[in-house]
């Protein structure tokens, strides 16, 4: 069984093209989206969107991205019983999902799907190796620098093209077997964030539940900065959004 979950703020227009490209390879999958509120008509277009594609409907305050999808993940394990095998995936909106199939295994396992943002490749998001010198960020939270932390990634990005295993997938899309959703802490998500820093809280969720992570087949195509662009138009408006969601990463982990 396919379980699907996406957050939705302010961009109900993309509802429809999400849920058909699960649905036409998996008929049978169940579908939840979470709405975090923006505006009056976002959410009655949400509502008419899901209605139409049978999409489970949360209807929420707006609570951030991580905590949105822990919503979903919550009431999806309230109302279902999951078996090992059954598949997980949650994300964006404004995604397009083809090769949706996994290889079964009855151990907890976690996914890193193709991701294509632009025409490129964007996973892993981080190695192992880029792992070990995410400290740089300490820098630029310290002197609140959005320079700083524009250098910091550069660094970081360069030290990605040495040949390391994957640490962390790219945040448009987790992938979970049943198994490995039963032994992920929970919430998986910071509860004190509300954007960014998604992908390093999942990778460290998944290396705490002691769950494997292996490349597969989903591909995954991302529109990109759908929701979030009219928020960071500027680099010290990302860094203000950034800046709590990487010193809760570091609290936490």
């Amino acid at each position: 069984m396919l379980y699907a979950i996406a957050v939705n703020y302010g961009t109900a227009d993309v509802i429809h093209d999400w849920a058909t490209s699960i649905l036409q390879e998996h008929p049978d999958s169940c579908l939840y989206l979470v709405d975090n509120f923006k505006s009056d008509a976002d959410r009655q277009a949400a509502r008419v969107a899901c209605e139409a594609a049978h999409i489970r409907m949360i209807e929420s305050e707006n609570v951030g991205y991580g905590r949105g999808l822990d919503v979903g993940l919550a009431m999806l394990l309230s109302e279902h019983e999951i078996a090992s095998d059954d598949l997980i995936v949650f994300g964006n909106i404004d995604l397009s999902l083809s090769n949706v199939t996994v290889p079964a295994s009855e151990a907890a396992m976690a996914y890193m799907p193709i991701v294509l943002q632009d025409g490129a490749p964007r996973n892993p998001f981080l190695t192992h190796m880029q792992r070990r010198f995410v400290r740089l960020y300490d820098i630029a939270a310290v002197l609140r620098s959005p320079k700083i932390l524009r250098l910091a990634s550069g660094v970081i990005k360069l030290i990605g093209k040495l040949p390391s295993r994957a640490y962390a997938t790219h945040g448009s899309l987790f992938v979970l077997n049943g198994a490995g959703l039963q032994a992920i802490p929970k919430p998986v998500f910071n509860e004190e964030t509300f954007l960014y820093c998604e992908e390093m809280e999942f990778a460290e969720a998944v290396r705490a539940g002691k769950i494997g992570l292996i490349h597969c087949d989903i591909e995954v195509k991302h529109i990109g900065k759908v929701s979030t662009g009219a928020v960071t138009q500027t680099n010290k408006a990302f860094f203000d959004l950034w800046y709590p969601s990487w010193r809760n990463w570091r609290k936490r982990w």
